[in-house]
Order: C-alpha cells, then sequence, then structure tokens
C-alpha cells in the first residue's frame, strides 16, 4: 500500500491532537504532563507522553482508531525502555497504552511480567469495549 505524502501528514496530525488532548487530560487532574513530539517515527525509546503525579511516574504509548488498536510489543519497550532510565523503584514506574476512541479514552497499564510474556508476533488488541484497567 502507497502512502501519499498527504494521507501522511494527516495520520500524523491525528496522533499529535490525541497526545495533546492527553497532555490537557492530565494536567486538568494535577498531574505533570508534556507531550514528547520526536517519539513517534523514532527508534529512540520515547514515550508519547510523559507525566508525574505524588511520586509516581508514567509512559503513555497513545494511539487514536475508532474501534481498536494494535500494540507490538517493541512499541511496549520503549516505555519499559524509558523507564528504567528514571532512578525510582519499580513499582512506582506506570507503562499505559492509552487509546483515543473518539470522546472515549480507555487506558490499559502493562505491567512487566505481563510484557514479558507477550509474544513478539502477537500484538495487544484493545477495543473501545475493552475495559481500562487505569484512571487518570
Amino acid at each position: 500500500m502507497v502512502i501519499d505524502a498527504g494521507r501522511l501528514r494527516r495520520w500524523r496530525r491525528r496522533g499529535f491532537y490525541s497526545e495533546q488532548a492527553l497532555v490537557k487530560r492530565l494536567l486538568s487532574r494535577k498531574y505533570g504532563a508534556v507531550r514528547i513530539p520526536c517519539s513517534n517515527p523514532s527508534q529512540e525509546y520515547l514515550p508519547d507522553v510523559f507525566a508525574s503525579k505524588d511520586g509516581e511516574v508514567y509512559a503513555f504509548e497513545v494511539k487514536k482508531q475508532r474501534r481498536y488498536v494494535y500494540i507490538r510489543k517493541d512499541q511496549i519497550r520503549k516505555l519499559f525502555d524509558f523507564l528504567d532510565l528514571i532512578p525510582i523503584h519499580e513499582s512506582h514506574k506506570h507503562a499505559i497504552i492509552a487509546c483515543h476512541f473518539g470522546k472515549k479514552w480507555k487506558f490499559q497499564e502493562i505491567k512487566k511480567e505481563d510484557f514479558e510474556s507477550l509474544k513478539e508476533e502477537e500484538p495487544l488488541r484493545i477495543t473501545k469495549s475493552s475495559r481500562g484497567n487505569w484512571k487518570p
């Protein structure tokens, strides 16, 4: 499938909007939050959004779709690699997939042991009707 430049710009703009919306949502709930603008195309281990509150730190991978999203293991690995740079106890670090389904958000925290049991070839699937396990 060939993607033209205009379509690629629209796709990236959609992701930018969801990342900005998440930052605003977190800030309104008294989190310190920032969007990391170079994270999406980069091979570096940077999350889309980074946040903290009450001694807890959060790395977010943000996805925008209509009904469901697939998250590959390497995308989740980037979150854990980033969190490993922060010198606090593991219990205060959180890797979260934030799925933006139109007006609805679903948040799925990924525990390290669950991440390690994921197979490389089987992406994690989160649907609009899935139950999230984390609330900001």
